[in-house]
């Protein structure tokens, strides 16, 4: 018998009324050279300039507007902060626009609560649940044990979670629920649970895909976008609303329980941009990093990020209170410069 671990999910959720200035006091500069740090390429470290013109102000800045940096910057805002988001494509979304957009969560997550008490959902454009009650009776300790045990497999007696780093998936399995919620709160819907992606564990159902129903209009709000926005699997045809590549734009939903619905991660980046702006959330694309900052020049704080533009233009970012981010007096890079 599984035993339930006591989660805060409500809580995580509920937590939208902190100030700038606690956000900004819990670690925001902190978390953003952490990310910075963790991220791949040959970002090189130098010292912060002594003199800098400054054009804008944030109190945070999102290095990317993919899977992680389009929702890290909408639970900012929401938290309080002013947030900036820097994009060295020429759209946001990176490869989230492009993937399928069959996510797992669960721990007993709403859309898995759904399925299993057999509700229908707001629009009515579901079918019947897909899996049983039982696949679908979940909660943070099961989903932690599923990606940690090396004696839970899968199909084909694969056992590939025992080597899953254990703190980060005891985060993740107390925080899947209110992941799926964010998701649903920034107008994400979703198709039923049909089955589990590879990486959610394997012993419950956990997976479902983004939906938007075929319509008359691209409406987010109303989760429906028109035939040309969502791209046509059968003409292989693409849009700039939707470039997914994985499974082919204009996928449909009807095998998912979602007849008249196309599916991709496409609807979880463009729905999170869309209430990101919305809420005030800035936006700048052809924003490349080339280098790191850091107080001590090769140790010390990140506190500064260098950017090239395109086109090349001298522009200044300063986050006030946490990170700031400004720029040199060269026409060929800008660069990011974080305070405490």
């Amino acid at each position: 018998m599984v035993k339930r671990r006591e989660t805060k999910v409500a809580e995580l959720r509920d937590q939208t009324g902190a100030s700038r200035r606690d956000f900004v006091k819990a670690g925001a500069a902190a978390g953003l050279g952490a990310a910075i740090l963790s991220a791949p390429g040959k970002a090189q470290a130098q010292r912060a300039p002594a003199d800098i013109r400054w054009d804008y102000e944030a109190d945070v800045i999102v290095c990317g507007s993919g899977g992680t940096g389009i929702v890290a910057a909408k639970r900012a805002h929401d938290l309080g902060a002013d947030v900036l988001v820097l994009e060295q494509n020429f759209d946001i979304g990176g490869k989230l626009s492009h993937n399928g957009g069959w996510s797992s969560f669960g721990g007993g997550d709403p859309i898995q609560e759904r399925d299993r008490l057999g509700l229908a959902d707001p629009e009515r454009w579901l079918t019947a649940p897909l899996h049983t009650p039982k696949d679908l009776e979940d909660d943070p300790e099961q989903l932690f044990i599923d990606t940690t045990d090396w004696s839970v497999v899968n199909d084909a007696a694969i056992a590939e979670y025992r080597y899953n780093d254990r703190g980060f998936q005891r985060g993740w399995a107390d925080n899947a629920a209110a992941t799926r919620q964010f998701m649903m709160d920034n107008h994400v819907r979703f198709s039923r649970i049909a089955g589990t992606h590879q990486g959610g564990g394997m012993t419950k159902a956990r997976a479902a895909y983004a939906i938007m129903k075929l319509g008359a209009k691209t409406d987010i709000e109303a989760g429906t976008v028109t035939s040309a926005d969502a791209g046509s699997w059968d003409e292989e045809r693409q849009s700039p609303f939707n470039p997914q590549t994985c499974g082919g734009a204009g996928a449909r939903g009807d095998s998912f329980g979602a007849p008249g619905c196309v599916v991709g991660g496409f609807i979880i980046s463009r729905s999170i941009e869309y209430t990101a702006r919305q809420a005030g959330v800035r936006f700048m694309v052809n924003r490349h990093m080339d280098e790191i900052i850091r107080e001590g020049g090769d140790s010390g704080k990140v506190i500064a990020t260098r950017r090239a533009s395109v086109p090349r233009l001298a522009i200044g970012w300063r986050v006030t209170g946490a990170t700031a981010i400004s720029t040199n007096e060269s026409r060929s890079s800008t660069s990011a410069l974080a305070r405490p």
